[in-house]
């Protein structure tokens, strides 16, 4: 049962927020969500990767066979030039299995959050909240209240903010601080600043992404086609019944600015690029004229320089956002989620005095804090192999353009950079304290954090 006493205001019910509504309730922390859309399954979306760490999270769960189910693995990853021509085929899946004893699968976002909602107890789905718009958030001595457009409010311990790259959550932390109205965690980073809006991530690029519901000609199942070029790239998974489909492009000129795009903006973008190839057969306007479902959007890149402030705390997006090629960003908001959720864990169930609990001001600080240095260092490489992808496959340099083009190929060069960055982001990957594994996957290179089989599984009403 939920802990009495401390109780957990989460803003936000995208995947990120789900997750948090499973890793809270499974630690039997007492929290309610708001979600600011009215519903928190949406049917239209694009795609979602999930690494290894991540699926171990999700066997803690009980929702890893659900998922393997429901998801697509993608055996090999062919590469082609705008024209059509073919230059590599890797096999990055392969890679994964050989580095962490299980590979990467590929998930439809609807179907991913259709399961994170339907798969919690009821008396958790009751602590879920859609069509609840967040106004204000006031801090107390010993709490916040979060205030609703609708005029509800909601008083809890903390504020898990999880609302995405437009956070509002860390807009009111933001105005808070500048006011010195609440003051920055002492985990913020050397130099930290706080920007003067809330529009801390630059803008280099957009993508517009989408799916279609037909089979394509010239594409098989499980496979991933990409297109490189200098300023426009690919991206296409195919799967049976389904190829969810990534167009980047990048901007003239870097931006701040929050950009709103309408169907005729994604019209006028396919007539600019429409003509290069996503396969040897079908070109990119080929692939939008089959679409099912399309949106365009600015690619917003960038970390905060603080997590926290006060009795807010940031997670996801809302903190650390990332190009999508590379597909972590889904999987650090997890590791976000995890990582609170263990740190919370500990803290409630801790020795408490007469003069300080763990509701105190001091014992916020100090968890936030020991939050923020867990997860600094491989959030940030995640945001620097995103950054380092995306910008290699638009050829963004000459330098960029002759390691993707010539280096890969030749040399074998993508397995190497993979062994020796993105399998310790992997490995590094840590799991909930609290509840058993059950059989961990195991390759090449250990785990660093593990659950082993004595510990005792803390089960919630009704899970």
């Amino acid at each position: 049962m939920p802990e009495k006493g401390f109780r957990a205001i989460l803003v936000g019910g995208g995947p990120v927020g789900l997750m948090a509504a499973h890793t809270l309730s499974r630690a039997g922390i007492d929290f309610v969500l708001l979600e600011r859309r009215e519903t928190v399954v949406p049917e239209q979306g694009a795609g979602i990767v999930l690494y290894p760490h991540t699926l171990r999270v999700l066997q803690q769960l009980g929702l890893l066979d659900a998922v393997r189910t429901m998801s697509l693995k993608i055996h090999a990853s062919h590469v082609i030039t705008k024209d059509g021509h073919h230059f590599v085929t890797l096999h990055p899946d392969r890679w994964t299995r050989e580095y962490h004893g299980v590979g990467w699968l590929f998930m439809h976002r609807p179907d991913l959050l259709r399961l994170l909602y339907s798969s919690l107890p009821d008396r958790v789905m009751r602590q879920i909240h859609a069509g609840k718009d967040v106004k204000e958030i006031e801090t107390t001595d010993d709490g916040v209240i979060v205030r609703c457009s609708d005029g509800t409010a909601e008083s809890g311990s903390i504020v898990i903010g999880a609302d995405g790259v437009h956070s509002n959550v860390r807009g009111f932390m933001f105005r808070a601080m500048r006011h010195n109205i609440m003051q920055p965690s002492a985990n913020s980073m050397p130099g930290a600043e706080v920007p003067e809006d809330n529009r801390p991530f630059l803008v280099t690029y957009r993508c517009l992404f989408g799916n279609t519901a037909k089979a394509l000609p010239g594409v098989n199942s499980g496979e991933s086609w990409d297109m490189h070029s200098a300023g426009v790239a690919s991206q296409l998974f195919v799967g049976e019944d389904r190829t969810w489909f990534l167009l980047y492009q990048k901007l003239q000129q870097p931006t701040r600015e929050r950009t709103t795009y309408t169907s005729n903006d994604q019209d006028r973008f396919v007539d600019e690029v429409g003509d290069a190839y996503v396969t040897p057969a079908l070109r990119l306007r080929d692939l939008y004229n089959a679409r099912q479902w399309s949106m365009l959007l600015d690619l917003h890149e960038g970390m905060v320089d603080s997590f926290s402030a006060g009795r807010i705390v940031l997670v996801g997006d809302a903190i650390n956002k990332q190009a999508p090629n590379h597909g972590h960003g889904w999987n650090c908001g997890v590791q976000d989620v995890v990582v609170l959720t263990n740190i919370l864990s500990r803290l409630v169930r801790g020795p408490r005095t007469s003069t300080c609990t763990w509701s105190s001001a001091s014992k916020m600080h100090a968890a936030f804090h020991e939050y923020h240095d867990t997860r600094l260092s491989l959030a940030k490489k995640c945001q620097d192999v995103s950054a380092a992808v995306i910008r290699g496959q638009t050829w963004d340099s000459w330098t960029f353009w002759l390691v993707d083009r010539y280096f890969v190929p030749w040399t074998g060069l993508g397995k190497r950079v993979y062994g020796s960055i993105l399998a310790s982001v992997i490995s590094g990957g840590h799991v909930l304290e609290f509840l058993d594994e059950g059989d961990t996957p195991t390759g090449s290179i250990p785990w660093k954090h593990c659950v082993r089989q004595s510990v005792t599984i803390r089960r919630t009403e009704g899970s």
